[in-house]
């Protein structure tokens, strides 16, 4: 019993730990500009709604940052992380 109340304890720190950093770098993406995370998955989409062309790189956790990618107005980019992804930052 022991264990299990361990191991929930531990997934209810991790949530709290996670979320907040990942829409903190959501507040930093321009307003037309939206990114939705896929925590289970740990993928993040970043959709661009604005007239210019944009571009952006995603942050990890325990891995380098990926490439900066071009997402072009109305597209979006589908991107599937090897560390843990903490954010989108502007490149």
């Amino acid at each position: 019993m022991k264990i299990r109340s361990m191991a929930v304890a531990g997934a209810v720190a991790f949530s709290a730990t996670v979320f907040p950093i990942a829409l903190a770098s959501t507040a930093e993406a321009a307003n037309c500009v939206t990114v939705t995370y896929h925590p289970s998955d740990n993928a993040v989409d970043i959709h661009n709604g604005c007239s210019t062309t944009k571009h952006y790189k995603v942050a990890e956790r325990w891995w380098p940052d990926s490439d900066c990618f071009t997402i072009k107005p109305g597209k979006t980019k589908h991107y599937r992380g090897t560390g843990m992804i903490q954010g989108i930052k502007e490149c």
